[in-house]
């Protein structure tokens, strides 16, 4: 929606929310149609009070080249309107219209805050007008050849034939009317539909019958196909609308699907103004409520709407670098691949879905019996065709999966608005809820490096100097002490391979992801000079061989070492360090030194919390390997602290309480509680600690065997699922049990060549 230049000046609108203005053609005086037009604008008022407006029409319509106009006359002053409204105006005239509303008339396109505030209601503007008039633009490429095919009941055979009918039919179906963003609300919202193109008509239902019977033309181009059927899923609906009694507050929100799915199906339409990406698809929403809440404002940056958007995808904690210019995102999220696409069946008639059927990845099996499974996804048509061998992912700790492709090098975002499947199958046989899977697998997120392009230039857009030179390191990843400024933005290139390199092993290809180090390789040898980079590969493949061969003594003394050049080359902070520094913490163990291990723990939780947030898994991961030192050190009074507010409390938000691993941890708890009590001289403490560990005990039965209702109260000493005497015996014996377990046991498996590897690879 670009501004027009004219003479003609606009008044204000009338004060309130449902205020529009509505333009009335004024009839043609003689027979010459190339006459002048003339016309008037009035304020009206759309609501159920007040003045009420006139019955009108509304206008679907490409503006065209804003910089060649015609001139008509309103209120007997100029204005200028663009070729494509003057031919589509004239054509108006001819055929008689009422009042009508267009957008490049009767909104002051000059003004930003009443475009933002029409755009907001442009749902109801054109849900309120008894009809849409479609404007598909002038006579051309045997478009009337088209038309008749379309509202044609004879032979479809003899139609399919016809060379001419054929081109007639692609070239209009090419035309840009159903590429630009707008027109999807402004049908959608429709309750009658008439298509216009020169001298032909046809009614909107009509159309997209004539249409759906003209298939075998069109669907093979896959430049018009997924397009069309869009745009008819949404005009056949407008016969099924009703068309008396609707009430202007029911239509802010055409409710037609949640705007994830709307930008799926949608982002590649034309716009002349990128935020009508956007703007353009809230009026068709339905999930209004606890989403993304987004008001229409053209003084916000393009990047700022974009960038607020991915992160509802994303998840607030990811990197994300957008630009005011382009259409790509590029993305470094925290995710879990669970699942890969196997099959795709497609439906038939006239819905807009298709089945995809999902199998498990092998590192994304059931957390208790680590069983595979699979699902049926039913999913909309999107803009990207979903295809077999793309990847199911969950970002942000949420359930609602997205859809990604593997490319050359980088992951691209193929859906964001998929919708859970009903339940999962369990190999077994058994069925279980997808929450219940995408919670309780054993999966830990990896960083997965992502472009969501909604202009299909993702892969030059990679390949261009522009792209590594414009992305920056975020603030968090702070190397401004070790580096130029100019070299900076060069390190992102590296970790990105080796970002691709680690979840490429993780899905089993370890052929591509060595290739993709040895990319990471020259790019860093480049930067950091050949002996610099020698040195640190020989350390990590030395510290390789010595965790394979369980020599933990010398993988400490090389860990050292690595973390010493590491921190020179990167920094202290950089995520690659903390990684250098978590192995080295887990030699520690290993070899028994829980106080230098603890140590470790504590810097690289402090560096984690700072990167990427309390709630974070790697955070709260390494909080538990802590909380694991003190124990063996039987600082019990630290462990607990460590364990309740660093450990638990995070997993029970991001986990919930009866998910295997926070159960774990309450257990953990409880037996350091009754270590305290153990340890502890005076019977007020004793008790204390005492009650603490028999409130968590409670808790787990209740969470795991389904007993123990109500709420914990410490004066009742006949408990339904047990007797405190018989809690009491257990804390006691899990208490002098503590100082036999492993830090590793408790939290996470002992490094071995492949953790030790992957961890990394991560640097």
């Amino acid at each position: 929606m670009s501004g027009t230049a004219s003479t003609y000046q606009h008044g204000p609108l009338l004060p309130g929310l449902d205020s529009v203005r509505l333009l009335r053609l004024l009839p043609l005086e003689g027979n010459n149609k190339a006459e002048t037009i003339h016309c008037e604008l009035a304020n009206y008022k759309l609501g159920e009070t007040g003045e009420e407006a006139p019955q009108y029409e509304a206008l679907s319509y490409v503006w065209g080249d804003c910089s060649h106009t015609r001139r008509i006359m309103i209120h007997g002053q100029p204005f200028n309107v663009t070729v494509n409204l003057y031919a589509a105006l004239l054509r108006l005239r001819e055929r008689g219209t009422g009042w009508i509303w267009i957008d490049g008339i009767c909104i002051n396109q000059k003004d930003q805050k009443e475009r933002g505030h029409q755009v907001r209601y442009m749902a109801k503007i054109y849900g309120k007008a008894y009809r849409v008039v479609v404007w598909l633009g002038e006579e051309a490429d045997h478009s009337p050849r088209a038309f008749e095919a379309i509202r044609s009941r004879g032979s479809m055979v003899e139609l399919l034939d016809d060379e001419t009918i054929k081109l007639a039919v692609l070239a209009l179906l090419r035309r840009s009317w159903f590429r630009r963003i707008w027109i999807l609300q402004e049908v959608a919202a429709a309750r009658r539909i008439e298509i216009i193109c020169g001298e032909a008509d046809v009614d909107g239902y009509r159309f997209c019958v004539g249409l759906k019977a003209l298939q075998p033309i069109y669907k093979p181009h896959a430049d018009i196909y997924g397009v069309v059927s869009s745009v008819m899923f949404l005009i056949r609906q407008a016969n099924f609308r009703p068309t008396q009694g609707i009430r202007w507050e029911d239509m802010s929100f055409l409710a037609i699907r949640p705007l994830g799915e709307l930008i799926d199906m949608y982002n590649a339409q034309g716009a002349s103004d990128l935020h009508d990406k956007i703007y353009a698809l809230l009026g068709m929403r339905s999930d209004t409520q606890g989403s993304v809440e987004i008001i229409p404002d053209y003084h916000t940056p393009w990047s700022s709407l974009f960038h607020r958007v991915a992160e509802h995808f994303f998840s607030m904690e990811a990197y994300i670098h957008t630009w005011d210019e382009k259409e790509t995102a590029v993305i470094r999220a925290m995710g879990k691949v669970v699942a890969k696409v196997t099959s795709i069946v497609p439906s038939s008639g006239w819905t807009d879905s298709q089945k995809v059927d999902i199998t498990s990845t092998d590192l994304a099996r059931y957390y208790e019996d680590q069983e595979t499974w699979t699902a049926r996804l039913t999913l909309h048509t999107p803009e990207k065709s979903v295809q077999p061998g793309d990847l199911i992912c969950t970002f942000n700790n949420m359930q609602t999966p997205i859809i990604i492709r593997r490319c050359e090098h980088y992951f691209s975002v193929v859906m964001v608005g998929a919708k859970c499947p009903e339940s999962v199958q369990m190999e077994g046989g058994e069925s279980r809820r997808w929450a219940q899977i995408v919670t309780n697998t054993a999966l830990l997120p990896t960083r997965i490096p992502l472009l969501w392009d909604w202009g299909n230039q993702a892969d030059s857009f990679y390949h261009s100097t522009e792209f590594w030179r414009l992305l920056e390191i975020p603030l968090k990843y702070s190397f401004e002490q070790h580096h130029s400024p100019l070299d900076i933005p060069r390190l992102i290139q590296p970790i990105w391979l080796e970002n691709m390199a680690l979840l490429l092993e993780r899905l089993g290809d370890s052929a591509t992801a060595v290739t993709k180090l040895q990319e990471a390789d020259q790019v860093f040898e480049k930067l950091i000079g050949s002996s610099h980079l020698t040195k640190l590969k020989l350390l990590r493949e030395r510290i390789t061989n010595y965790s394979e061969q369980a020599d933990w003594k010398s993988a400490t003394v090389d860990g050292l070492a690595l973390l010493k050049l590491h921190t020179e080359i990167f920094g202290p902070q950089q995520s690659g360090t903390l990684t250098t520094m978590l192995n080295l913490a887990d030699f520690n163990s290993q070899l028994g030194l829980w106080h230098e291990a603890a140590t470790l723990y504590l810097s690289v939780h402090e560096g984690k919390v700072k990167l990427l947030g309390q709630d974070h898994p790697e955070s709260i991961e390494v909080a538990a390997s802590l909380s694991g030192c003190y124990i063996q050190q039987k600082h019990w009074a630290q462990a607990a602290d460590c364990e309740e507010n660093l450990v638990l409390k995070h997993r029970e938000i991001t986990l919930g309480r009866d998910h295997p691993l926070t159960l774990r941890s309450m257990e953990i708890l409880s037996a350091t509680y009754g270590s305290l009590v153990l340890s502890a001289k005076e019977p007020a403490t004793q008790n204390t600690y005492r009650n603490k560990a028999r409130r968590l005990e409670f808790d787990i039965s209740k969470l795991t065997r389904g007993k123990g209702k109500g709420n914990w109260d410490e004066e009742d000493d006949d408990a339904e699922f047990f007797t405190l005497r018989d809690v009491d015996e257990r804390i006691s014996s899990q208490a002098m049990n503590n100082a036999k377990w492993p830090a590793f046991s408790v939290h996470r498996n002992t490094p071995g060549l492949k953790g030790t590897k992957a961890r990394l690879w991560e640097q």
